[in-house]
């Protein structure tokens, strides 16, 4: 039988769309108008409860996508909401995201509404002309490198 011999020293900070602790947060559901993966923000979509990633300026953000183990795996086997799934959405609390330019404490937080050089409904700490969105009341709380994990604190 196979026996793990090699530990990381430092184990992984989280995840994309776990929540950091549990601390006072707020979690609603929204009904998935397209697939949406894990950390991601939400814009209204169609519907009373519809969820969406925006695809304009000016989008109503509702939240972050948290992360889910139900759902459709990808290519890669990561699980994401599906159409018309109902999905977990955080709008308050604190939710490890990927911050695509890197990010200092207090930092104001942005979403993608077109791809550039992330992934649509993606973060960054400087906002992009024509390509982001601010989050409103939302501060990232950890310092990171591009491309690295960092949380985000939503008010």
């Amino acid at each position: 039988m196979p026996v793990q011999t090699n530990y990381q020293l430092n184990p992984d900070l989280g995840f994309e769309g776990q929540l950091v602790d549990e601390e006072l947060h707020n979690i609603t559901t929204k009904n998935a108008n397209v697939v949406l993966g894990n950390g991601l923000a939400v814009v209204r979509g169609t519907g009373d409860e519809g969820g969406t990633l925006a695809t304009a300026t000016g989008g109503e953000f509702v939240g972050i996508t948290l992360r889910t183990l139900a759902g459709v795996a990808d290519g890669s086997d990561v699980q994401n909401y599906g159409i018309n799934e109902s999905a977990n959405i955080i709008d308050f609390g604190k939710v490890y995201a990927i911050c695509e330019d890197g990010c200092v404490p207090g930092a104001a937080v942005n979403f993608r509404y077109v791809a550039g050089t992330g992934k649509l409904g993606g973060f960054t700490s400087t906002a992009v002309a024509n390509e982001t969105d601010v989050v409103p009341n939302a501060t990232w709380e950890t310092t990171a490198t591009a491309g690295q994990i960092a949380v985000i604190k939503l008010r």
